[in-house]
């Protein structure tokens, strides 16, 4: 950690169906931790990666929506961020 608590927790951004309806977002969460919210199965999912105050970071979601074979990553500055790596 970074050493510094944010007050709560922050959307980044996500995928909506075309009716409105949240299917998946990004956010950090009061932490600072990178973590993902699976709002279709209702799972939320932290890592231990945190993104510091201050800098910048280019944070990528990548969804296939297949049935049970759907499959969800994140990745951090092109790393791939593990614990937000799903199927």
């Amino acid at each position: 950690m970074d050493g510094s608590r944010r007050s709560s927790s922050v959307n980044l951004f996500g995928f909506r169906l075309a009716s409105g309806g949240s299917i998946v977002n990004v956010y950090t969460d009061s932490n600072g931790r990178l973590s993902l919210r699976n709002n279709v199965g209702v799972v939320t999912t932290y890592s231990s990666t945190v993104l510091p105050l201050g800098t910048w970071h280019r944070i990528v979601l990548h969804v296939v929506i297949n049935g049970s074979a759907s499959k969800i990553d994140v990745s951090m500055d092109g790393a791939l961020v593990p614990e937000l790596t799903l199927t």
